[in-house]
């Protein structure tokens, strides 16, 4: 069974409910590209799970990252390969292989590979739904960029980090 049979065979018949495990295989994910220099898969949809959450996977190029940002999900970070350096707040850190990092929902963020080698991380967004801005964000210009991430409660504060 694949992952297109688990999204209708796992809901209960309202409200989204699962009702049994659900599965993404890694040649389930379809990649695009987010902003320059990173690519994206969407694991899980919110669509899924009843809107409870979304996971993706990211591949990330030297020197790329999105722009400082807040939103209204909780984001949960895994780095699975390479180091990223993030920013939460007032703090900077690294994360290299293993490192867990949780946002909370509306904390000014943003997150770059500044290693010099290529990375990737798993994110874990709650409540779901922010995949369907992911998807649509590549080669918008500036404004529609923030104007779009504003429809689906995101805000764009700044740019990005760099090293």
């Amino acid at each position: 069974m694949n992952t297109q049979d688990l999204r209708s065979s796992n809901r209960a018949a309202t409200g989204g409910a699962l009702n049994g495990a659900v599965v993404a295989r890694p040649e389930d994910g379809v990649w695009f590209d987010v902003v320059p220099g990173e690519s994206a898969t969407v694991r899980i949809p919110s669509d899924m799970v009843g809107g409870r959450y979304t996971i993706m996977e990211h591949d990330i190029a030297p020197e790329a990252g999105p722009p400082l940002h807040s939103h209204v999900e909780e984001e949960v970070f895994v780095v699975l390969e390479g180091v990223i350096t993030f920013v939460n707040g007032d703090d900077r850190f690294e994360g290299s292989a293993g490192t867990i990092v949780v946002i909370p929902a509306g904390t000014a963020h943003t997150w770059a590979n500044l290693s010099g080698k290529p990375a990737r991380m798993r994110t874990m967004f709650t409540p779901g739904g922010i995949e369907k801005l992911f998807s649509n964000l590549a080669g918008l210009s500036p404004d529609a960029f923030v104007a779009l991430a504003e429809t689906f409660g995101s805000k764009i504060l700044g740019p990005g980090i760099s090293a």
